[in-house]
């Protein structure tokens, strides 16, 4: 089964998650830090109050009070003295908490990444064959169409010579009967495959694959005369070419099969790109 490559939607959860990792940590430092200043400022009220009490300020002023407010205040400060001594590490926290999101987060992407490349191989691997071996079986139906072609001509030469031999006659008829028969069926396979191409999904419908239909085989029978069935003629002049594409979103693989307007025997294979436009007049 073909890993599918990743979406937009999977891209953004993925950096939800990395986002509320760092939210997190960010929070989390930050009361650390409110905790600290909070315990700080008690420290500082409390020092404003034993001045108040020295200065004569306070109403209910008592001769211990303010030996034991400047004690009460020196135990504040070296209680946050001594928690900052007991927790040096509590000033890297929100630093190792931001990287430790950043190498999350990079982690993420980079595993994302690498998924999709994956996901964008494998799919493209499996265009690629799928499109090869179709493009080889039908040069093949192409090759077989031109030596049966060859073979009809060379059995109505048979016939046109043993014209004074009724049986030559009737075994070069039977002969050209057969081949004639092996090209409609080669014929007939040709167009059932490339209605299959279109209306099944190219390669395989269940992965969602979609490809046009390449062209008919651009050839007419000659009427039958005395000597039996017609040959095959080729309408076009110049060789002809047929395409063939398989896409799936967002890959495609196209090939080309093209024949030598010479030698019929001889079709080329060559890969296309999908931008690659048909010769003008393909039928």
């Amino acid at each position: 089964m073909t890993t599918p490559p990743r979406n937009g939607g999977q891209a953004l959860i993925e950096f939800a998650i990395g986002a509320l990792l760092m939210g997190g940590a960010l929070i989390g430092a930050g009361r650390l830090l409110q905790a600290e200043w909070d315990r700080l400022r008690s420290c500082v009220l409390s020092f404003q109050k034993a001045h108040d009490r020295l200065t004569g300020r306070t109403a209910d002023f008592a001769p211990h009070a303010p030996v034991r407010e400047q004690a009460r205040f020196g135990r504040c400060l070296e209680t946050v003295s001594l928690r900052r001594l007991e927790d040096q590490s509590g000033s890297l926290q929100l630093p190792w908490a931001i990287g430790l999101c950043l190498i999350v987060m990079a982690g993420l992407g980079a595993h994302g990444l690498l998924r999709s490349w994956r996901g964008q191989v494998e799919l493209q691997y499996r265009l690629d064959a799928c499109v090869a071996k179709t493009t080889y079986e039908l040069r093949h139906q192409l090759v077989l169409l031109e030596l049966d072609n060859r073979a009809l001509k060379a059995a109505r030469l048979a016939a046109a010579a043993g014209i004074a031999a009724p049986p030559v006659v009737a075994a070069a008829q039977a002969t050209a009967q057969a081949l004639v028969l092996h090209q409609e069926t080669l014929r007939a396979s040709w167009e059932l495959q490339r209605l299959a191409w279109a209306a099944q999904g190219a390669c395989d419908s269940r992965h969602g694959d979609r490809g046009p239909p390449w062209s008919a085989i651009p050839v007419i029978r000659d009427p039958p005369d005395t000597l039996g069935p017609g040959l095959l003629r080729w309408t076009e002049a110049q060789g002809p070419r047929f395409r063939l594409q398989a896409s799936h979103s967002p890959r495609s693989a196209v090939a080309w099969i093209e024949g030598d307007s010479n030698d019929r025997t001889r079709w080329k294979v060559r890969w296309g790109s999908p931008e690659e436009p048909f010769r003008a007049g393909f039928p």
